[in-house]
Formats: C-alpha cells, sequence, structure tokens
C-alpha cells in the first residue's frame, strides 16, 4: 500500500533553517493497521486530512514563543478549494504551501533572528537592495530625500527617478537602518513564518512516515472492478480488525447471484468456516489486494472525529424503492486508449501525455456538458430525487436520459455534483457555481470528488 513521507531539508539560502519536503512510499498493510500510517489516497478524505493536518500545525506548541510575540508565528490558513489548478491532491497543495510559506527550526531568538537578517543584507548591499529599504522606512518621497541628505547634503533629487543616479548602496550603510528590524527582517527573509521542527514528530513515526492515530481498526474492501468490466455492481465489505484478524461482513441484496459471489469469495479467502461473513488474517487481506482483484478502501477515515463503527446489510425480500444509479466514469488511470478513443469521437488531436489527455478529456465533457445542459435540465425539473447511501442491485436503473450521449455518465455526475442541494435533494432549480465546468471534470477524472449512492425519486401529488 502507499503511504507518503516527511521530512525536514536545509533551505538552500538560509541553511539554519529547513523546509518540509514528502515523496510517496510503500509500505504493507499491516503497517496502516497496526501502526496506524496514513493509507495515502484509499478513498479516505484528503480534505479532512489537510484540515486535520493544519490544525495541528497551528496548534500552541509548534510556535516558537519569542518570535510569535514579535509576530513572526502566525497562524496557517488553508483553504482547499484555493490552487485548484496547482497539481496534485487537496493534501499535496497543502503540503506544498508549507513548503512555500513556513520556515522550521529548532531553536531561534528574535536577537537571533535579527543577525541572520543583517549578515544576509550586507552579503547582498546591492542599490535595489538599499532602495527597496528606503521606501519601507520613509513613507513618502520627501522623506526618503530628508533621510540621504542627512548622510550627503550635495544629494540633489527632484523624484524617484533620480534615485537611479546615486550609488545608494555606498550613500547607505545598513547601520543607518539600525533601529528598524522590521523592515530589514522582511527585506531579508522570503519568509516570515515559523514553526518548531519538533513538528514533524507529532505527525510521522520513527521513519518520518505520516501517522495521525496509533492504529487503525476499520475499513473496506470491494472487488476492484475495472472500466472496461461495465457497470456491474461490486461487493464491498466492511471489515473490522482485532489484533492480526480481520472480520468480513459482506453488504449484499436478495440477488442470488451476488450471494453466490460471497460464498465463493468467503470460501477463497477464509480461514474460519464464515459461509458470507468470515475471519482472516492481515497477510491474506493484503493478498487479496494484490492478486485477487479486491481493493482497500478507507472511505470513513477520519482524525478530527471519533469514526461511527460501519454496519453492513442483506435484503431478505423483493420488496424495493426503484433507485437510480450513474455509471462509471473514465478516470485518470483509465487506459490511455480509452480516453483516446472518446477523443477520437470527438474530433480532438489524440496526442499528448496522460495529463494532456485527461486536460482534453475536461474540456470535451465541459463542452457537450453545455450542449446537453437543456435535456438534462428539462429532465430534472420535471423529475426530482433524493440521494440516498448505496446503490442496490435489482432496484437499480440508469437515469432515462441523453442516452445518445457516450458521455452520458460523465454530464450526469457533473451535473448532479452542480445541483445537489444540501448534498441530498438533486434539485434543478439550485446551482453549485463553485467551480467552472472544466475544472469540476478534471476534479471528477482526477477522483478528486466523487458521487456516491444512488438516487429515489421524489413523487408528489403534483408530480406524481
Amino acid at each position: 500500500m502507499r503511504a507518503i513521507k516527511l521530512w525536514l531539508e536545509q533551505d538552500k539560502d538560509f541553511p539554519r533553517f529547513q523546509r518540509l519536503a514528502y515523496e510517496i512510499t510503500e509500505v504493507p498493510l499491516a503497517d496502516v493497521l497496526l501502526n496506524g500510517i496514513h493509507p495515502w489516497n484509499y478513498g479516505s478524505s484528503l480534505n479532512a486530512l489537510a484540515s486535520k493536518f493544519a490544525q495541528m500545525l497551528n496548534s500552541q506548541e509548534n510556535y516558537l514563543p519569542e518570535l510569535k510575540e514579535f509576530g513572526y508565528g502566525s497562524e496557517f490558513s488553508f483553504d482547499s478549494g484555493r490552487g485548484f489548478y496547482r497539481e496534485g491532491t487537496t493534501f499535496e497543495r497543502l503540503l506544498s504551501e508549507i513548503r512555500e510559506d513556513l520556515y522550521f527550526v529548532e531553536d531561534l531568538s528574535y536577537l537571533e533572528l535579527i543577525d541572520l537578517a543583517k549578515k544576509s543584507l550586507t552579503e547582498n548591499w546591492t542599490n535595489q537592495t538599499v532602495y527597496n529599504l528606503l521606501t519601507k522606512v520613509c513613507l513618502d518621497f520627501n522623506s526618503i530625500r530628508d533621510f540621504l541628505r542627512k548622510k550627503n547634503k550635495d544629494i540633489k533629487l527632484s523624484g524617484y527617478d533620480d534615485l537611479k543616479r546615486y550609488d545608494l548602496s555606498g550613500v547607505l550603510k545598513l547601520s543607518d537602518f539600525e533601529t528598524e528590524d522590521k523592515v530589514l527582517i522582511n527585506e531579508a527573509l522570503p519568509v516570515t513564518n515559523f514553526r518548531t521542527a519538533k513538528f514533524l514528530k507529532q505527525v510521522t513515526d520513527s521513519r518520518g512516515l505520516l501517522r495521525l492515530a496509533s492504529s487503525l481498526d476499520q475499513f473496506q474492501i470491494r472487488k476492484n472492478l475495472t472500466y472496461a468490466d461495465g457497470d456491474d455492481p461490486a461487493i464491498l465489505y466492511r471489515c473490522q480488525r482485532e489484533g492480526d484478524n480481520i472480520r468480513f461482513h459482506p453488504v449484499m441484496n436478495y440477488d442470488p447471484s451476488m450471494r453466490k459471489l460471497a460464498k465463493k469469495i468467503a470460501v477463497s479467502w477464509r480461514q474460519d468456516k464464515g459461509r458470507y461473513c468470515f475471519t482472516t488474517d492481515i497477510q491474506t487481506t493484503e493478498k487479496m489486494n494484490d492478486e485477487g482483484n479486491f481493493q482497500i478502501l478507507f472511505p470513513e477515515l477520519d482524525y478530527s472525529s471519533k469514526n461511527s463503527d460501519g454496519y453492513s446489510t442483506a435484503s431478505l425480500a423483493e420488496q424495493f424503492i426503484p433507485r437510480y444509479i450513474i455509471g462509471r466514469i473514465i478516470k485518470a488511470e483509465s487506459p490511455g486508449e480509452v480516453i483516446k478513443d472518446v477523443l477520437r469521437k470527438h474530433g480532438v488531436s489524440m496526442t499528448g501525455r496522460k495529463e494532456e489527455l485527461v486536460e482534453k478529456l475536461a474540456k470535451v465533457s465541459a463542452k457537450v456538458y453545455q450542449e446537453k445542459l437543456p435535456e438534462l435540465d428539462d429532465y430534472f425539473t420535471n423529475n426530482r430525487f433524493l440521494k440516498v447511501e448505496g446503490n442496490g442491485t435489482k432496484e437499480a436503473r440508469y437515469f432515462p436520459v441523453i442516452d445518445d450521449c457516450d458521455l452520458k455518465n460523465m454530464l450526469l455526475t457533473m451535473h448532479a455534483i452542480k445541483h445537489l442541494r444540501g448534498s441530498t435533494i438533486l434539485d434543478a432549480a439550485h446551482c453549485n457555481d463553485t467551480f467552472d465546468l472544466v475544472s469540476l471534470a478534471k476534479a471528477l477524472i482526477n477522483r478528486e470528488v466523487v458521487v456516491s449512492g444512488s438516487f429515489v425519486r421524489i413523487i408528489d401529488n403534483q408530480n406524481n
């Protein structure tokens, strides 16, 4: 399984300070479950992870008290929507912003900070440096002229352009700004927000692997169907760890074929005699993930609140309310030929790296969405739906709209995200304009946002 490794490395310009660095690495499933190593991007909420990480970064124990007192330890604010166009997941964008905007240091006093700033300015004492200091210390041109004339009465200035005729770095010295500590620090350092380097020990183990919990006890595992497998439902298991053992609880309905498959899975992987629910160990579970066409997920992992115990269900009678589902969409990890086939049908160039093909697919999706929008709006205005958990099987059906469109599933998913009110009611009259269409399509392709569950039609006396 993938995990994320964090470390601090020396800043190239100020070796006394350190910046955050990271890489994606591989770890055994046992490391995740028994030692709490964060399962990187396995269906867990990266927004929730970023929020918790930023919260810990801003805890009082991670500031350097003396520097914070003088204003060099401010709260780090992260908006998951900001930098949406940057590469990487929400959490990777957070790490990039921390690297750009924060210095980490073992220990540092305010006097040491001033000395470092002065040393840097002395080594880079140029006309531009002096000009920057002058304009920050003196609020207007007259103040600048008076400041310079105290050093050289022969200086004659009539405007800012005249400053370029003088050797400012020769006229003024660092000692002339001796009392302007804040100006000196801000001019010398590209970053003036500090945290203690001890912070990293709070969020990693001894190897530097991201860890925000001592262990993980709950997860899910499902059949890892590919895009080519079509829209057949997958069996989902809720899994509970007790020591080295994993208890599997399937989520099933009354479909005999699903029950038959569940029995087959139990026989293949169990270490007890369970027919549907069964027990196996961590090593076997990892083998299922690696060799058995299963995928391990952590959709309920949330470090900000206590995780609720998951539960599984099984239908006993063939009574149901029809559910409407949206089929699978093409994702970034889909084979390149699948993406190229769509581009070919829409007359778009198929050349470029995978990232470029994804960008083209997003633009095509946005274009076709605009073309099909009247038809979508008409259907969902006359038919309102309520979003519920789970997809069902026999009771599941697909929305009978834009069936002639090869991007039907993508367009329906985009429409659902834009028109879900309160994350529950699919209402054509409600519109979420947080992101433009291309950005939304790209986020779906990259699995940064998803629409899970199914939809039940709302019937009332006026619309039945």
